[in-house]
């Protein structure tokens, strides 16, 4: 069941029943028409990598990148995966979500 999501600054939230990842919404096909996000996307396509990795591949700005790593991974374009690093920390790991990108096919990326 897809999670739903609540934006802040006016925006209104969605109805229930509604999912933001459905291809057909606008949303969804803002966001394809994005390049940062299809550039995002590209990137975390064959292995999972850090939101710094994806960031120096796809040469967008921190502030930018970081938004819209939000933004999909709440449309559920990307999964996120927790690993323990070289020193024993905690990692965020971005990777795409191969099966909510199968309507998309006429987006290039799928």
């Amino acid at each position: 069941m897809p999670r739903h999501v609540k934006f802040r600054g006016g925006r209104k939230g969605l109805m229930e029943g509604q999912s933001q990842r459905i291809p057909g919404s606008r949303a969804y096909q803002r966001l394809m028409s994005d390049r940062d996000a299809r550039l995002i996307l590209e990137a975390a396509m064959q292995e999972p990598k850090s939101a710094s990795q994806i960031i120096f591949e796809s040469n967008i700005a921190q502030s930018t990148a970081y938004r819209k790593l939000k933004r999909l991974s709440s449309m559920n374009l990307l999964k996120i995966e927790y690993t323990v690093g070289d020193h024993g920390r905690w990692e965020m790991r971005y990777r795409t979500n191969p099966s909510s990108l199968s309507g998309a096919s006429g987006s290039g990326i799928a």
